[in-house]
């Protein structure tokens, strides 16, 4: 049995986390999320003859995957994220020579994260470039994404 007094303070403190919680959501969507930001990650594979580029909308964020074939080991890959206007947004993954390497394909797998997204539908372009060959420029996805 809960005694009067110590109900009514449980009664508060749990209309208090409620109110506070309702304030918190009420101000949390409308306010912009602020400039998107992109992340890249990509190892090294062997033997991976095609990789479709698949894109995923997530909660406020773009998950971009793929494969990128560079002419020779003495490649890297580094990724940009360019926006164009308030909802359409391009990332160029570009192979650049830093170094000789040997004249075997360089196969990059990659995982690139657009975040700080508002929810919605976004214009989604990703180009795959090699920097010595700039003409090879290929457009890997143009499509409507949805983020939650």
């Amino acid at each position: 049995m809960t005694r009067p007094r110590a109900a009514g303070r449980a009664g508060r403190r749990i209309g208090t986390l409620l109110f506070s919680g309702g304030l918190l959501a009420a101000c949390g969507d409308p306010v912009a999320p602020g400039e998107p930001t992109f992340r890249l990650e990509q190892r090294e594979v062997f033997g991976a003859p095609h990789v479709p580029t698949l894109v995923e909308g997530l909660d406020r964020a773009i998950r971009i995957t793929g494969l990128l074939i560079a002419p020779g080991t003495g490649y890297t890959v580094q990724g940009e994220l360019k926006v164009l206007a308030p909802r359409e947004l391009e990332v160029e993954l570009t192979a650049t020579a830093t170094s000789a390497g040997l004249p075997f394909l360089k196969e990059s797998y990659y995982v690139g994260t657009i975040e700080r997204l508002g929810r919605g539908e976004y214009t989604l372009r990703v180009l795959h470039m090699i920097a010595a060959t700039p003409a090879d420029t290929v457009m890997t996805f143009n499509n409507v994404v949805l983020v939650r």
